[in-house]
């Protein structure tokens, strides 16, 4: 009797902590991952710039240029809209010619106050249009 009791309020304790940690998919458009906040800050983004020459490649006024992004991992700090944003800005700087997205564009844990919406996502990186298009695995 006792021995339920305990395992009943042991489950009802862990389901309510499940309910409170574990978010509801897509939840968090702003991405503001509530009390995780503290806990949850992104490393700064790397920009790197690299020229590669190509044997036979034909010669044009100014080198192609492509821009790459990868592993983005939005909704998995805090603040990581803003941040993506501001990539995307700094990208679009760049004035590239063409842009690959190499996937890993969002967070696929649900811990820590749920995730941004793949809309969200979609919508900041197709704020650069560079003039040859953009390419992405999906």
């Amino acid at each position: 009797m006792l021995l339920r009791f305990v395992r009943n309020a042991f489950n009802a304790c862990l389901m309510s902590l499940e309910r409170r940690v574990v978010a509801q998919p897509f939840s968090d458009p702003r991405n503001s991952k509530g009390w995780w906040a503290w806990l949850s800050r992104a490393p700064a983004y790397r920009l790197s710039r690299v020229r590669i020459g190509i044997a036979g490649w034909p010669r044009f006024s100014r080198p192609l240029r492509i821009l790459f992004m990868s592993d983005l991992h939005v909704g998995s700090h805090t603040e990581d809209v803003e941040r993506l944003t501001q990539i995307t800005r700094s990208a679009a700087e760049l004035q590239p010619d063409l842009m690959c997205l190499g996937g890993d564009y969002m967070n696929g844990l649900l811990f820590g106050g749920g995730r941004v919406p793949p809309e969200t996502t979609a919508a900041i990186l197709g704020r650069v249009k560079p003039p040859l298009g953009s390419f992405a695995i999906l």
